[in-house]
């Protein structure tokens, strides 16, 4: 009889037999295999479905995106779906008008990306009228409004929009808009041009209704725009530029509009918690002459202003003011410039405050178009402020011109008398504060200037220079002058008397203006070597039936000349004992130059002497390189001193 048991739970076995054998038999039970899931086996199958539903997914997209592609090459594909968020954007930063527009399209570009664009772009007040049109917009999308789910641009581009840009005291600073060319036509998926031939200055611009004739108020559009886009709550936010392309802005003074081509601008925004900075650069092409235009504008929360500062480098004033009537100083400036404007501007766009500063190039100040009638500069630095606490003045701040003739640093003021901003009178007021006088040629003497005053009225309507004193003071020497230029700058009409104070002769010789008369200047300079000026009086004029119906010289000035001197001593002939004048009376009538002596002496040496009267020395033309003089005189003396002589 035998017994088994089995161990619960372990390997072994033990057989126990009959207790005959008195033995035991252990044995080791086999392992028992557990087979596993197949897990592994589901995971491929799930992940190769994955992947054949991505891949036919990307296959899909490639197919769409071919078929969107080859769309493109037959012309636009309209995103209607995009207005509305556009649409919602821009007018968020537009306060005060809505922007509408007439279809969202995407085109290939030129170099065979693709583009967002806008058509038939139309801004309405807040009644609903039209006060901007653009044929076109490019639009660049933010990324990171995408990222938030939204759709908003980054940067908008106006192309080929027309701006009238205007200032009234009653209205401010405000801007609207023209048709623009319609170069682009719905459905050609062509892109405009990136840059136009600027058109002169003086193109006839369109009147202000041409575009719905209705005005937007910049620093109060700009103001609330900036308030709303800071709170950071709408798609404003992501709205970092404007642009324009070929765009023609028409500067709109009263009675008068000047249309300027912009081929390119750039207006960056930067809205923060307090303040909002808007930044921006122009290339600006007027009367077919480039410069650059930089400015920054800052809308204060705090102060409740709009603070625009702009720097304009490559100006000419001359060729800028040939198409703005009524600046008849700037017409005489002919001379790059870089200019520095600082303005503050209220809520209502009304200026408060400027400060304008001129660095001044080599150039000319020029009274007309002849070289012959202009006042050479090296250059200048000239400081202009405005405060709207004295309506209608502008102080002239201490400023400095320097040329070939010498420096001069003045300060004064400028003020309006006229009844309408911009058409009245202005009248000036300027003084030296310190300043030198030097002659043109090598080892000429330089004098301090004691005095130099400037004060008269600036006629707008009539484009008149009113000089109702001039005086210079320098050296013991004066001068003095009144009259009016008209047209300055072009073809001016001037009308100028005054008078010459006591002086040496040299004194006479080194500070005559070149301009004037060139001829008569070298002949006194070359010839009257010693001598006083008692004093004089002349004209200037150029205008018809002026200076006694004499027709200008050279085409330049008639110059009508009478000084009365004492002591001279000429030398008429090279070669020839000086001859010694006790009282002269010289006279210069256009190009006619004539010396009046009642009685001389001719000095020969050893004491001798021959004495002269009635005489009268005469050139021609003081113009011509070559001048004719005649000479006239009787003569007293010996026989032998007349062979000496």
């Amino acid at each position: 009889m035998s017994e088994t048991r089995e161990g619960t739970g372990r390997d072994l076995i033990v057989v126990e037999p009959d207790r005959k054998s008195r033995s035991i038999t252990v044995a080791r039970r086999a392992p028992t295999v557990v087979l596993p899931t197949p897990r592994k086996s589901r995971a491929r199958r799930v992940s190769l479905v994955v992947f054949e539903g991505l891949a036919g997914l990307v296959l899909l997209c490639g197919l769409i995106a071919v078929g969107f592609y080859v769309a493109l090459l037959r012309g636009p594909v309209p995103v209607p779906f995009l207005i509305a968020p556009l649409e919602s954007a821009i007018n968020t930063e537009l306060a005060g008008v809505r922007v509408a527009i007439g279809s969202v399209i995407l085109q290939r570009g030129r170099w065979g990306g693709v583009r967002l664009r806008l058509r038939n772009v139309a801004l309405r007040d807040e009644d609903g009228d039209v006060v901007a049109r653009a044929p076109l917009a490019a639009v660049r999308l933010s990324t990171e409004a995408l990222m938030h789910g939204r759709i908003a641009p980054k940067q908008v581009d106006f192309i080929e929009p027309r701006l009238l840009v205007s200032y009234t005291p009653e209205g401010g600073l405000t801007l609207s808009f023209g048709r623009g060319a319609d170069n682009e036509r719905p459905g050609n998926g062509r892109e405009p041009p990136q840059a136009a031939p600027a058109a002169p200055a003086t193109a006839a611009p369109a009147r202000p209704d041409e575009g719905g004739g209705r005005r937007i108020d910049l620093a109060q559009m700009l103001s609330r725009a900036s308030e709303r886009a800071r709170s950071g709550n709408d798609a404003a936010s992501f709205l970092t530029s404007f642009g324009l392309r070929d765009a023609v802005v028409v500067l709109d003074r009263p009675g008068q509009q000047t249309a300027w081509r912009v081929p390119s601008m750039i207006i960056q925004l930067d809205h923060r918690q307090k303040r909002s900075i808007i930044t921006g650069k122009a290339r600006v092409m007027s009367d077919g002459e480039p410069w650059t235009l930089v400015f920054r504008a800052e809308d204060s929360q705090k102060q409740k202003s709009l603070t625009i500062s702009l720097d304009a480098d490559g100006l000419v004033p001359a060729r800028l003011a040939a198409s703005l009537d009524g600046l008849a100083g700037l017409r005489a400036l002919d001379s790059r410039v870089k200019l520095n404007m600082v303005l503050t501007l209220d809520r209502r766009g009304d200026i408060q405050a400027t400060s304008t500063r001129l660095v001044l190039g080599p150039g000319h100040i020029r009274v007309g178009k002849a070289a012959g009638e202009a006042l050479a500069i090296e250059g200048g630095d000239v400081v202009l402020r405005y405060e709207r606490a004295k309506p209608g003045e502008i102080q002239v701040a201490e400023s400095v011109l320097s040329g070939a003739w010498g420096n001069v640093r003045f300060a004064g003021l400028v003020k309006q008398v006229g009844p309408d901003a911009g058409v009245g009178d202005w009248r000036f007021d300027l003084a030296a504060k310190e300043g030198r006088l030097a002659g043109r040629e090598p080892g000429s003497p330089t004098f301090a200037i004691d005095r130099l005053q400037l004060a008269g009225r600036i006629l707008a309507a009539t484009d008149t220079l009113r000089l109702e004193t001039a005086r210079l003071e320098f050296g013991g020497a004066a001068f003095a002058m009144t009259g009016d230029v008209r047209q300055l700058g072009t073809s001016p009409q001037l009308k100028l008397s005054g008078v010459v104070g006591a002086m040496p002769v040299k004194t006479l010789a080194a500070v005559w203006p070149h301009a004037l008369a060139p001829g008569g200047r070298d002949w006194l300079r070359a010839h009257v070597s010693a001598g006083q000026v008692l004093g004089g009086r002349f004209t200037i004029a150029n205008s018809p039936g002026a200076a006694a119906g004499r027709a200008p010289s050279d085409g330049g000035f008639h110059i009508s000349l009478e000084i009365k001197g004492e002591q001279l001593v000429v030398n008429y002939l090279d070669g020839q004992p000086p001859l010694h004048l006790p009282q002269v009376t010289a006279r210069l009538e256009g190009a006619v130059f004539e010396l009046v002596a009642p009685t001389g002496t001719l000095a020969l040496g050893n004491g001798r002497a021959i004495r002269v009267t009635d005489g009268r020395f005469t050139i021609a033309d003081v113009h011509q390189p070559t001048s004719i003089g005649e000479i006239a005189f009787r003569a007293q003396g010996s026989a032998d001193e007349a062979l000496d002589l």
